[in-house]
């Protein structure tokens, strides 16, 4: 019987502190790849490495998941993402340090897809939203915690330092999934439905309806979140922020954006998911529109905490629709190739302030990239009530 004990020290756990080492590095690698010579576009460009290695990571992920089961594969993963923190601390130049972001990125899929598939096995149907977004709101509690953790390290030792804190952290959560076991978990075969791989271009044309169509808004809501991810750093250093500054600033967004996954998870089960994912991207555009216009550590702060506010609310809704829709029988192989369209979001948004700012300027580029969550919102309204049951719970009221 799953129970929340269960959840938090077998799934959550070690999900979160993963997600600590990367949130340590994650609002640091522009500036990192500035230091190292980059211009802002550059620095951009290398901070997309890790949605990008998080596409290329997606479908292996899935097949890994399956056939492994998801310790083991987190268990690999964790082994391998320490030859990748040596690569990034070792780098002496802006393309190295985009290949280690990058293949931290792929073990970065397994780790959360691997979790993802389990959860919604175990979850009980009523709280499929709040088991995701306590799975989510790991990524966020990362998020939050690996900045505040990185922004003291860098104080002292330098911004070096983010990478042995985060190969430290690292070691911990090998020494969680080695000391909790769970069979369930280790051996696939002993779950209720047994997932059979399938081919991802068969799966793709049997699904074709649903991802090219809030697929496609699964995307942008990925892109406008990566867009919070670097442009936040870029333009606080921009206006003369500190490093530590920086990374205290990005930290206090992701405070907010921690303390709305609980409430978001609630919305979305009793209310429906369209109450949750809607207000969210709008929270966001206003956040993105206001942040340009921000000059000084206290403003920036404040943009930055309306970003958290309106990226907490959608805490968990990728994985929840994805619980929504996804074959039984091909649960990871589908949660693979769902998760491409959140991760190339992921990937484009740096791309998309990379471009805007070579042509345009990092200020004017910001707020246009409100447009993509104004797009989101549409399609989330369109689309979601035809795929998710669930969508608007209010109507059975």
């Amino acid at each position: 019987m799953t129970n929340l004990k269960t959840l938090i020290i077998k799934i959550y756990l070690p999900a979160a502190l993963y997600e600590i080492a990367i949130g340590a590095i994650t609002p640091m690698i522009a500036v990192a790849a500035l230091n190292l010579n980059a211009n802002i576009s550059v620095a951009s460009i290398v901070a997309s490495m890790l949605g990008i290695g998080q596409i290329v990571g997606d479908i292996p992920a899935g097949k890994l998941a399956t056939i492994f089961g998801d310790k083991m594969a987190m268990i690999y993963g964790a082994l391998a993402s320490f030859i990748c923190l040596i690569i990034c601390f070792l780098a002496n130049n802006y393309f190295y340090l985009g290949v280690g972001i990058f293949l931290i990125g792929a073990i970065n899929a397994v780790f959360l897809l691997a979790r993802q598939s389990y959860v919604i096995e175990i979850a009980p149907d009523h709280l499929t939203s709040r088991a995701l977004s306590g799975l989510g709101g790991m990524s966020r509690i990362g998020l939050l915690l690996g900045p505040f953790l990185g922004s003291f390290t860098i104080s002292i030792w330098g911004l070096k330092s983010i990478y042995i804190l985060s190969f430290l952290i690292v070691i911990l959560t090998l020494l969680v999934l080695f000391i909790f076991k769970d069979p369930a978990v280790d051996k696939p075969k002993r779950r209720k439905i047994i997932q059979t791989n399938i081919s991802t271009f068969i799966l793709f044309k049997r699904y074709k309806h649903i991802f090219l169509t809030l697929g496609l808004a699964v995307l942008l809501v990925g892109a406008i979140r990566s867009v919070r991810q670097v442009g936040i750093p870029l333009w606080a250093q921009s206006q003369g922020i500190s490093d530590g500054g920086v990374s205290f600033i990005f930290a206090l967004s992701s405070f907010f954006d921690v303390l709305l996954f609980y409430p978001s998870a609630i919305i979305m089960d009793k209310w429906g998911r369209l109450w949750s994912s809607v207000p969210s991207m709008l929270i966001m555009v206003i956040g993105l529109m206001v942040l340009p216009f921000t000059h000084d550590f206290i403003s920036i702060c404040l943009a930055g905490a309306v970003i958290g506010v309106g990226n907490g609310l959608g805490t968990g809704i990728i994985m929840t629709l994805a619980a929504d829709i996804a074959p039984a029988r091909y649960r990871s192989n589908f949660l693979g190739l769902w998760r491409i369209y959140g991760d190339l979001g992921n990937a484009l948004g740096p791309v998309f302030i990379s471009l805007g700012a070579s042509i345009l300027a990092l200020g004017p580029t910001l707020f246009l990239s409100s447009i993509i969550g104004l797009v989101a919102s549409i399609l989330l309204l369109v689309y979601l009530p035809k795929f998710s049951s669930k969508a608007n719970l209010l109507r059975r009221l």
